[in-house]
């Protein structure tokens, strides 16, 4: 019989995740429970998360388990936040809903259209950042800075590459 520790693994130390890991079909809770035993018990006695993938996959057909990294992850919200909040049309609707609020406060001065339209644009850098730190759990362990860096120029350029197929498509149809 094989002892299993049940100590964290130096891998999993104050990380919110390393990744996702769930069936692209459907399964057995019996099926799951021997697929993910078999992976837990393998990452703990090894530290591997390759070994741990191996031994998940070992007993079905390739791709049965969709897998993502916690970073891939991060940057597929960040382009999903991207595709729908922050197109022309969104942020139009955002800052109308904005306007007609500060309108209805009476404030002294009310930001114009174009005011709060650049506001929300010099703000996407801060709240990336932000939303970053939070996710990824930079204050709690400084450590994950480098263990998932994360960039902004980097997440943007993925989020524009994943639109860029759809402003194509669009134009096709």
């Amino acid at each position: 019989m094989v002892e299993v520790s049940l100590e964290p693994s130096p891998q999993s130390i104050g990380t919110p995740v390393l990744g996702l890991i769930g069936p692209t079909q459907r399964i057995t809770a019996g099926n799951i429970q021997v697929d993910f035993t078999s992976f837990y018990k393998t990452f703990f006695q090894t530290g591997s998360l390759k070994d741990a993938i191996g031994a998940l996959t070992s007993r079905t057909a390739s791709g049965f388990y969709f897998r993502t990294t916690a970073r891939q992850f991060f940057y597929d919200v960040w382009a999903s936040y991207k595709c729908n909040a922050c197109s022309k049309e969104q942020i139009g609707i955002r800052v109308r809903r904005m306007y007609r609020e500060a309108k209805a406060q009476n404030l002294q001065r009310t930001p114009s259209i174009g005011q709060l339209k650049r506001k929300i644009k010099n703000e996407e850098r801060r709240s990336f950042k932000k939303f970053r730190d939070a996710y990824f759990m930079y204050d709690i362990n400084p450590s994950n800075v480098t263990r998932f860096p994360a960039t902004y120029p980097e997440a943007d350029a993925y989020a524009l590459r994943l639109q860029r197929p759809k402003r194509r498509s669009q134009r096709r149809g």
